[in-house]
């Protein structure tokens, strides 16, 4: 599923044992996540990666090759990193604070191509490894919003400002989690501008819902 070999069922490496991963891949994809500088105000985001090798092969065989247990695999990736990041007092552990995680938008064709939104797929791992997490898909673009390939950062923002759609009713369910103690995860496979992050944190942050903290899969 990642660089082609053939797994070792021995290896447990960060809890993806039974991934369809070979050893070294399993121990790559389960380094320290670091938190990275995408220039996106008031919210830290952290990546478990670099966009190559084993990361970039996760991430491919997720949204390009259609699937559906490398979705799991980062979704593992991430709860590895949330126990991380709660050890270090970066993030709040589900455990301990109820979390809300956010699935970065994307094109309901897109999405519909791929046989489904491959980052809530992985978000829904994320709550079923760690019990006190939940998903809310709340964001999604207009299917005419034009593919974020080669535009620039403010192109992206722009694009992202005029075709991002936040589902009314689930944002105000999500205001009262917050209010009630809960934090704000926003979740994302790849970053690469820092632009939809960026978007969407302040998109929430205007309807009254601050968003904790961002976790990416890799950035490039």
């Amino acid at each position: 599923m990642c660089c082609g070999r053939v797994a070792e069922r021995a290896s447990r490496a960060g809890g993806l044992a039974g991934a369809a991963l070979c050893a070294d891949c399993a121990l790559e994809l389960t380094v320290a996540p670091q938190r990275i500088d995408p220039q996106v105000p008031s919210v830290p985001v952290f990546a478990c990666g670099p966009y190559g090798g084993a990361h970039r092969a996760i991430v491919l065989a997720a949204k390009d090759h259609m699937r559906a247990p490398a979705a799991k695999v980062i979704g593992r990736v991430w709860a590895g990193a949330v126990e991380y990041l709660a050890a270090g007092g970066e993030l709040p552990h589900p455990r301990m604070c109820p979390v809300a995680l956010v699935p970065a938008p994307t094109r309901r064709a897109a999405a519909k191509a791929r046989g489904g939104d491959i980052v809530t797929a992985a978000a829904r791992e994320l709550a079923r490894t760690l019990p006190g997490a939940q998903v809310a898909a709340i964001a999604e673009l207009d299917d005419r919003a034009p593919d974020a390939v080669g535009l620039s950062r403010l192109q992206r923002r722009a694009s992202l400002a005029e075709n991002l759609r936040l589902h009314r009713g689930d944002v105000r369910k999500l205001a009262e989690f917050n209010r009630a103690g809960g934090e704000v995860l926003i979740l994302d496979d790849v970053c690469t501008t820092g632009a939809t992050i960026a978007q969407l944190a302040l998109a929430l942050a205007a309807r009254g819902v601050p968003v904790r903290a961002a976790l990416t899969a890799c950035h490039a």
